[in-house]
């Protein structure tokens, strides 16, 4: 997908002639400018009682705004979009692509990129031009709806100027792509272009666990249900009626429920006067030992393998059942003699004897 990343014209011969918008680039996201107005009040005409008699001169700020750029007109726009699509047949027609009604307009720009760099061309730079003018035409006039998006998608954990920036590119999209035979008016075509870009950034940037988009679609539309449901009856609603609601299967609820994308900081602090961090109560149980433990930990198992040899091999299972070697468990006297086939009495009995000769062979005594 060919995305346009700025707004400035290509250099060709006529450069030094090039419209004015050729600037737009950092008007379109210079978002503080853009959200510039001029305030009458009383509080800017007469700030103190003891100057009433004062005249205060308040140059005007030249920053373009938002109002600056009227709206286009249904007329305007077919105009507009009829004249893209003269540029785009003639810039086939220079790269002898073959030109059709649904023509790849991405895949073009794409090649007529590659070729400009290629080589200079100016007619081909000129053509470029044109479409590149053409669609500022229809972003500066609609950049207002940007901002109308953006604002519906506060509180998602992305700033509006953030959403604003993704929101333009999807609007630059939307006036490459759009048709004059669609049908319908430049600002409902490009509304779902905006609308995906803030989209898609938000699932992106918000959080650490990114989801495929038609997930994240589902899961907001999920949470939506059962928080209109909580609100209208007070409880919450269950797998049946979330199914229902939602039209979604009743196994597709049950995964959306399982995710979570609750990401917390080990460095967050514990307390508001920030003694202390999340890591400092984070235990470790897989941690690998030190070297020289590990090593004592192994000479000594390779000592009780060595002396449980000296037992029978009754004595062995008793004795490794009783004191959990080589098990996870211990196990009592009532649990070893049902698995030895004998008594609990008598498994004391060999349980004893068979100590008994441990503790009499002489390498024990040395550990």
């Amino acid at each position: 997908m060919y995305r346009w990343q700025h707004l400035e014209f290509l250099r060709t011969e006529d450069s030094d002639n090039a419209p004015a918008s050729a600037s737009l680039s950092s008007m379109l996201f210079d978002t503080d400018s853009w959200l510039q107005r001029e305030w009458d009040d009383d509080q800017n005409d007469n700030q103190d009682d003891s100057r009433a008699g004062t005249t205060i001169a308040v140059e005007k700020d030249e920053t373009p705004s938002l109002t600056d750029h009227d709206l286009l007109s249904r007329e305007q726009e077919q105009a507009l979009a009829r004249a893209l699509q003269h540029q785009f047949e003639q810039l086939a027609v220079q790269l002898a692509w073959p030109t059709t009604q649904d023509m790849d307009r991405d895949a073009l720009l794409e090649a007529a990129k590659a070729a400009s760099q290629q080589k200079a061309d100016a007619a081909l730079n000129a053509t470029l031009n044109t479409i590149i003018q053409l669609r500022n035409e229809f972003v500066t006039s609609n950049i207002r709806l940007v901002y109308f998006t953006a604002r519906r998608y506060l509180d998602r954990g992305m700033e509006l100027d953030d959403m604003v920036q993704e929101g333009i590119l999807g609007l630059m999209r939307a006036a490459i792509k759009f048709d004059a035979a669609a049908g319908v008016r430049f600002s409902t075509y490009a509304y779902w272009w905006i609308q995906q870009a803030i989209r898609q950034a938000i699932g992106k940037q918000r959080s650490l666990i990114r989801y495929p988009a038609n997930i994240t679609t589902q899961v907001n539309r999920l949470y939506a249900v059962m928080q209109r449901y909580r609100t209208q009856n007070g409880a919450r609603a269950d797998i049946a009626t979330l199914s229902a609601q939602t039209g979604l299967p009743a196994t597709t609820v049950e995964d959306l429920l399982r995710l979570t994308n609750l990401c917390v900081s080990a460095n967050a602090p514990l307390h508001d006067e920030g003694d202390g961090t999340l890591q400092d109560l984070l235990t470790d149980n897989d941690t690998l030992p030190l070297p020289d433990q590990n090593a004592e930990r192994l000479q000594l198992q390779q000592h009780i393998h060595t002396w449980l040899q000296q037992l029978d091999r009754r004595a062995q299972c008793i004795v490794r059942l009783k004191y959990g070697i080589g098990y996870r468990k211990t196990f009592s006297l009532d649990e070893i003699a049902p698995q030895m086939g004998v008594t609990r009495e008598r498994v004391r009995q060999i349980l004893d004897e068979a100590l008994g000769k441990l503790r009499a062979l002489p390498d024990i005594t040395a550990h």
